[in-house]
C-alpha cells in the first residue's frame, strides 16, 4: 500500500488495522511514496493500491475519490490573523510570507496550493517550500509564515487554525490501482472503507470533509475516462 504522509492523520491507520484483523495471513506493507510517485510504482508493480491527493490523467491507473478534505490555515498564535475568529479568505494570504510542501518531486500538494491562490488572484509576499510539512508547521510556529494544510493535519496545539472560507480549497483523498485489476484486496478495501465510513470517526467531521454525490457525475473517476463511485453512506 503506497501512501502520502498526510493520510495518516486521517483514516489509513484505521483501515490497515482492519485489514491485519481481518486478513492474519496476508502481508501488508506500507510505503511512503508522493502522488506521483504512486502512479509509477503500481505501474512497476511496486505497490497495489495507492493513497495519494494528486489527480492524475494516466489512462493505465484507475482513481476513486474518497472525499474532499477542506483546507485550513495553520497561523502562529499571537499573531494578527490567529486572533481573529471564524473561518479566513484565501484574499487574506496576499502579501502574506507562506510555506508549502513538498518540495520535491512535483507536481505535488505544493501546487495545488499555489494554484488555489493564482485562481483567486493571490500573490504572496514570499514563497518557502519545504520537503514535508511537520517542518512546515514548525516554521508556521516561529512565525516564519503561513501554510495551507489539510484539516486533519491540525495536530499541533502551539498553532491556530481557521478554515479556509472557500468552496475549492479542498484536498482530494483519491484511491488509485492498476486499471483492470479485479485482485480480491481492491474491493475489500472499498468495502472496509466504506463500513469505516458508515461508522463516522472522529476524523470524519462533516465541517472538514465533502463527500462525493454517488449520484452525481463525476463522483469518482478512473483511468480511461470512465466514471466510477465511492459506495460512502
Amino acid at each position: 500500500i503506497g501512501f502520502v504522509a498526510s493520510t495518516l492523520y486521517g483514516g489509513l491507520p484505521m483501515l490497515v488495522r482492519k485489514l491485519r484483523q481481518g486478513y492474519p495471513d496476508v502481508d501488508i506493507q506500507l510505503v511512503e511514496l508522493t502522488s506521483m510517485q504512486q502512479f509509477a510504482a503500481l505501474k512497476s508493480g511496486r505497490i497495489d493500491v495507492g493513497f495519494g491527493r494528486i489527480r492524475s490523467n494516466d489512462a493505465t491507473v484507475a482513481r476513486t475519490v474518497l472525499r474532499e478534505e477542506r483546507l485550513v490555515l495553520a497561523i502562529a498564535l499571537g499573531t494578527p490573523l490567529a486572533a481573529q475568529a471564524g473561518r479566513v479568505g484565501l484574499k487574506e494570504l496576499n502579501g502574506q510570507r507562506l510555506i508549502v510542501y513538498p518540495k520535491e518531486p512535483r507536481p505535488s500538494f505544493a501546487d495545488h496550493v499555489l494554484s488555489l491562490l493564482r485562481d483567486q488572484g493571490v500573490q504572496p509576499a514570499e514563497v518557502h517550500e519545504v520537503r514535508e510539512i511537520q517542518t512546515a508547521l514548525g516554521l508556521v510556529a516561529a512565525e516564519s509564515g503561513l501554510c495551507l494544510i489539510p484539516a486533519s493535519a491540525r495536530l499541533r496545539n502551539d498553532l491556530r487554525y481557521r478554515l479556509v472560507d472557500d468552496a475549492r480549497a479542498t484536498s482530494p483523498i483519491i484511491l488509485s490501482h492498476r486499471l483492470n485489476d479485479n485482485a480480491w484486496y481492491i474491493e475489500t478495501i472499498k468495502q472496509l472503507l466504506a463500513e469505516m465510513y458508515a461508522e463516522k470517526p472522529p476524523w470524519l467531521e462533516v465541517e472538514h470533509n465533502v463527500f462525493p454525490d454517488t449520484n452525481a457525475p463525476g463522483a469518482g473517476t478512473t483511468g480511461g475516462g470512465q466514471r466510477q463511485k465511492m459506495r460512502t453512506p
